[in-house]
């Protein structure tokens, strides 16, 4: 996030991480949020990650049941949203930290 100060970039962070986090299914299963919340929280990267690992380390998964894409493949979804923030972030910081080291 380009933001003049750190101050900035902290006041701003310590909202959203944690967000992104509630709103999935690592605390709770998605069944019992509104239709509307359990949308964002079955396509959500942080879900994606934790079905990955559920899944992959061989413990109950209660959102294999869900009928989401991301759900039924966690492990593909959590790479996909991995390549994606990368192939979104990385050129973005390049293009920042040239344009302000340039100078």
């Amino acid at each position: 996030m380009p933001a003049g100060k750190p101050f900035t970039y902290h006041s701003v962070s310590k909202y959203s991480r944690p967000t992104a986090g509630r709103l999935s299914n690592a605390m709770v299963p998605t069944q019992g949020m509104p239709a509307w919340l359990r949308v964002i929280a079955d396509w959500n990267p942080v879900s994606a990650v934790t079905s990955a690992c559920r899944q992959l380390f061989g413990n109950p998964n209660p959102s294999a049941l869900i009928q989401d894409w991301p759900m039924q493949h966690p492990v593909t979804a959590a790479l996909l949203w991995s390549a994606a923030l990368l192939a979104i972030c990385v050129p973005l910081a390049v293009y920042l930290f040239r344009r302000r080291t340039s100078d």
